[in-house]
């Protein structure tokens, strides 16, 4: 198709969701999105897509995934996203629905409106965000609020993804989203500048903050990628004050074959048989 045949063609967003992503009109206000605004966006990051494919004269080029592709692909009869739009929608929005409060949900909705309007991979920021929360809510604590300021007195200042409880403890919980490539995995002097990097980065934004806030870093790469960090991690017993070990999404398949996707600190991912790589988590 051309891009002056898919100029003329609708776009409707809101349908495509509806039709693949169920579970989260549980968790939005789809009455209060405006549904016709993003679609008009999107197909225009399409359609430029397009269009540089016809000057270049070439059959790809290189993208950014976001959600909307995913979905996209699945429209398209391509599944090579399915394992983690399963996690998305049948694993992580299906138990938060389940084990959410309506107050919750009201909670997360900006988050979940953010992850689909991003037309980039940084759409895999808010998926790490939630992913967290998610394995917060499946041991049993109860989100209070987000994006609390770390000053109650500067409350347009820094601010903390989640305030979480549960029994009577509270916690402080900020993510910070770590992209892999060949080039950040070199080796392992090159691994620690950079993950380290990314995490003292995060910290000296809540270097004066009044409330206790523990770090969970979560990287994203392929499975060759994550071994080398959790060789690097685990060989080094790197332990910091206030942070968490790594945690990732990672698919594979069982022993008897079927597909099987996980999130979850990489020391417990990296022994799994026969990993597989999405592009979903490349670019």
């Amino acid at each position: 198709m051309s891009s002056k045949d898919f100029e003329n063609r609708e776009m409707d967003v809101e349908s495509s969701l509806k039709r693949y992503v169920p579970n989260i009109f549980q968790l939005l206000e789809p009455e209060r999105i405006a549904w016709a605004d993003i679609s008009k966006g999107y197909k225009k990051k399409v359609l430029s897509r397009m269009k540089e494919l016809e000057e270049k004269g070439t059959e790809t080029i290189s993208v950014e995934t976001s959600f909307l592709d995913i979905v996209t692909q699945l429209l398209n009869g391509k599944d090579h996203y399915y394992n983690l739009y399963y996690f998305i929608n049948d694993m992580m929005f299906a138990d938060f629905i389940q084990l959410m409060t309506a107050e919750e949900r009201k909670l997360v909705k900006t988050t979940i409106y953010n992850l689909v309007v991003q037309f980039n991979r940084t759409y895999r920021n808010y998926v790490g965000e939630l992913a967290v929360l998610w394995i917060y809510k499946k041991q049993g604590w109860t989100l209070l609020r987000v994006e609390e300021p770390i000053d109650n007195d500067n409350p347009k200042g820094t601010s903390i993804d989640f305030t979480l409880v549960k029994d009577n403890k509270g916690g402080y919980v900020e993510v910070v989203n770590i992209e892999l490539n060949e080039k950040n995995t070199f080796d392992d002097e090159i691994i620690s500048k950079h993950i380290t990097g990314k995490i003292e980065k995060k910290l000296a934004d809540y270097a004066e903050s009044k409330k206790p806030v523990f770090l969970i870093p979560v990287i994203w790469g392929e499975y060759a990628m994550i071994k080398k960090v959790s060789d690097w991690w685990e060989s080094n017993k790197i332990k910091i004050k206030d942070v968490s070990n790594l945690m990732a999404f990672q698919s594979y398949s069982a022993s008897d074959g079927e597909q099987q996707v996980r999130f979850g600190y990489i020391k417990h991912l990296i022994p799994l048989t026969n990993p597989t790589d999405e592009t979903a988590i490349r670019s």
